[in-house]
């Protein structure tokens, strides 16, 4: 809702994604499970004091934003680490 919304194109390398045994829906749901917008709490959340006119929800920056922090997303992990 507020700012500005951006993108990030990622490239996949099919002879990596298959040597690693990857599909490109598994970088897909790594990417979703990992760059999400989590709220952390409330300003003015209930209880609330009497008169009270204040409610905001405090949303923390969890959204991955550089390459960088995509290069660094946990695609798969295996049992021996």
């Amino acid at each position: 809702v507020f700012g500005s919304q951006y993108s990030m194109r990622i490239w996949l390398d099919p002879a990596k994604l298959n040597s690693y045994q990857l599909t490109p829906g598994d970088v897909s749901s790594a990417i979703q499970a990992q760059n999400v917008q989590i709220s952390s709490g409330q300003l003015g959340g209930l209880p609330a004091v009497k008169g009270q006119q204040l409610n905001a929800t405090i949303i923390g920056k969890t959204r991955l934003q550089t390459a960088e922090q995509f290069e660094n997303i946990l695609l798969k992990v295996n049992p021996d680490g």
